[in-house]
């Protein structure tokens, strides 16, 4: 039902609502379309020009996590490593969020030629 109603806010551009509506089901880890959604949902408000420079960060990383999740939960699921891609790049083209990324990718984003590869794959 939440995917349904955020697909619904999605078509019309209500992107605030569509974030809201998903991330009440956040803790659902193994609803890789869920997931992915949020993931999407995340990065659309990280774009929006109301959204502080601290809040576009933690929206960056909090849709970051919310790909891996989906990821995990389907490894074959286009959409989940497209946009887990997407963060991957929005973080390596931010500048303010360039030493993150690498300590990101130092402590827990190991995988990540792996996320790329997959992509590619499924493409």
């Amino acid at each position: 039902m939440a995917i349904t109603q955020a697909d619904q806010f999605y078509k019309e551009n209500k992107f605030v609502e569509v974030y809201e509506v998903l991330v009440k089901e956040k803790s659902d880890l193994s609803n890789c379309e869920l997931q992915w959604k949020l993931a999407r949902a995340a990065r659309d408000l990280s774009q929006l020009d109301s959204t502080s420079k601290e809040k576009k960060k933690d929206l960056i990383y909090e849709g970051l996590q919310c790909a891996e999740n989906a990821v995990k939960a389907d490894e074959s699921n286009f959409a989940a490593h497209k946009v887990s891609n997407l963060h991957l790049f929005l973080l390596l083209g931010n500048e303010t969020l360039t030493i993150c990324f690498l300590t990101a990718i130092e402590h827990q984003f190991l995988n990540i030629p792996s996320y790329i590869y997959k992509d590619l794959k499924l493409s």
